[in-house]
């Protein structure tokens, strides 16, 4: 074969090539102008970015959303049925049974389970932990309460908005800004939809020496009482001798003391585990108790304290009623 001859064979390859890709472009062009090309690609497995291949008409798909984990592994309508078995139980021991067979508490009644992070509307970091097991009582007057929890801090207001105590808790600005939804949509919603209100027994007079004084509110959301966290008080008593010990009877009138905190071993002169030791953003904060200070300072009623537990986590001190502190919100489901 002579050179000339193999330069026209090559060149025959190459037109027949050329003629190819002609075919092959023109038909792309073609499927594309009548919308068929990505059918044609699809036959051929090829798929375009940020689509999926078409699935069968008879096989279903769905979509599963996570759940939001709110404490314990739970969610928030998961704990609310729990809360209604416990409550639910015949006696508080069937309903610590109960509370245990889900691993909030051991068989003594000892909460077992952890706090967990909460993230508020603010995007700031709060905690919730479990509390109490049937300790409180259904505002409407139904029956106790299965689960009582905390959530701190949640934020930092006064308790009053001038420096008198006259009407104590129920009086209270801190006690409006939670009956808010400014407080409220703090919260997330799947929360704040299962909290059932209860009663709440407060010095409700302000400075007074009459036990009488403790009455009830309905609350959804409340901060804890100077006898609920520390237990059995004898402050006046210990400090001015036993003719005063009227106004430690009127603070350990307002509830009892919840299982957390008399298992964590804190009483009205000890915090050993750091338990009330609470931060905001990050800081460490005094937070309100919403039992007031019944002893009048200087015989000046119109200025007023409330208890604290304090920034180092020691239970007892005092602030005066309009200054601001951290707000660990009490709640049940």
């Amino acid at each position: 074969m002579s050179r000339r001859e193999g330069i026209g064979v090559g060149t025959i390859i190459l037109v027949i090539v050329s003629l190819l890709v002609v075919v092959v472009g023109a038909s792309g062009v073609y499927l594309a102008m009548t919308n068929q090309l990505d059918g044609f690609l699809a036959g051929f497995g090829i798929v375009k970015s940020g689509e999926e291949e078409p699935v069968d008409d008879d096989v279903s798909t769905t979509t599963v959303t996570p759940a939001l984990v709110a404490y314990a592994g739970y969610t928030w309508p998961e704990l609310q049925d729990i809360s209604n078995k416990v409550a639910a139980a015949p006696s508080d021991v069937d309903g610590i049974a109960v509370a245990a067979s889900y691993g909030l508490c051991d068989a003594s009644g000892a909460i077992t389970s952890d706090a967990t992070q909460l993230v508020l509307s603010d995007n700031t970091l709060a905690y919730v932990q479990l509390v109490g097991i049937r300790q409180d009582q259904r505002a409407d007057g139904s029956g106790v309460v299965g689960l009582t929890f905390m959530a701190y801090m949640v934020s930092e207001q006064p308790m009053c908005s001038t420096a008198s105590c006259a009407g104590g808790w129920e009086a209270s600005s801190l006690r409006a800004w939670l009956q808010s939804t400014a407080a409220t949509s703090l919260l997330p919603e799947e929360m704040s939809s299962v909290i059932v209100p209860v009663t709440k027994l407060t010095n409700n007079t302000g400075i007074t020496r009459d036990e009488g004084s403790v009455t009830a509110t309905s609350d959804a959301l409340w901060v804890f009482s100077a006898h609920e966290v520390c237990g059995d008080v004898g402050w006046f008593a210990h400090d001015y001798g036993n003719w005063c010990s009227y106004y430690d009877d009127v603070i350990n009138a307002e509830g009892q003391q919840y299982q957390y905190f008399s298992q964590q071993g804190v009483t009205s002169v000890s915090d050993a585990a750091n338990t009330l030791a609470l931060t905001y953003r990050g800081s460490s904060r005094a937070w309100w108790y919403r039992s007031p200070y019944p002893y009048s300072v200087d015989g000046n009623d119109s200025v007023g304290y409330f208890y604290q537990a304090n920034e180092s986590g020691y239970p007892s001190s005092l602030g005066q009623s309009d200054s601001a502190a951290g707000v660990v919100v009490g709640f049940c489901v």
